[in-house]
């Protein structure tokens, strides 16, 4: 018994394997879809700038005969040597399930997808931490204090309230009645 192989792995295997003459069954045909193709050939800017310039505008594709289009792309490949590892894969970060439902349970008016776009826009903003550490997604670890930074602290002078200067350990002691 064989194992059954993806439209998509066929489609790969057919797309690079250097000769025109090969041909391409209905039933992948009939799989893949053309702007699929286009997303992955996104990051190659004189392939992509090309094929904008001869098609003019993207949605043509879907009135061309997919095999006729697949065997373009494939031409195409084969002139500039593209290979298999070339083309573009968008990588997206899914958010955990759990990270999402612990946001909804402090956020119910927003909907599933919706907490998705807030953690898209946050991503990389310098209060991310804290507003994760708000909502209980994620906690920030206190850091403890080195050596190094302690006997900076002891040797450091604090003013009090009437500007007179006070050690460090004097100052700590008022908190620990």
């Amino acid at each position: 018994m064989m194992k059954k192989v993806s439209p998509w792995t066929v489609f790969n295997n057919w797309l690079f394997d250097g000769n025109m003459k090969t041909e391409l069954d209905e039933e992948t045909i009939k799989a893949i879809n053309p702007r699929s193709i286009m997303d992955s050939l996104c990051n190659m800017y004189q392939l992509t700038t090309f094929i904008n310039d001869n098609f003019n505008n993207l949605y043509i594709i879907y009135y061309m005969d997919k095999s006729q289009f697949f065997s373009f792309i494939k031409s195409l490949i084969i002139k500039k040597k593209i290979g298999k590892y070339d083309l573009g894969r968008l990588k997206i970060k899914k958010n955990s399930a759990a990270e999402i439902k612990k946001i909804h349970s402090k956020l119910p008016h927003l909907k599933m997808y919706e907490i998705e776009t807030l953690l898209k826009c946050i991503k990389g903003d310098e209060e991310e931490e804290s507003f994760l550490d708000y909502l209980g997604v994620k906690e920030n670890k206190k850091k403890k204090l080195t050596k190094k930074v302690k006997t900076l602290f002891e040797k450091t002078e604090v003013s009090d309230s009437s500007g007179n200067k006070v050690s460090f350990e004097e100052w700590k002691s008022n908190f620990s009645n």
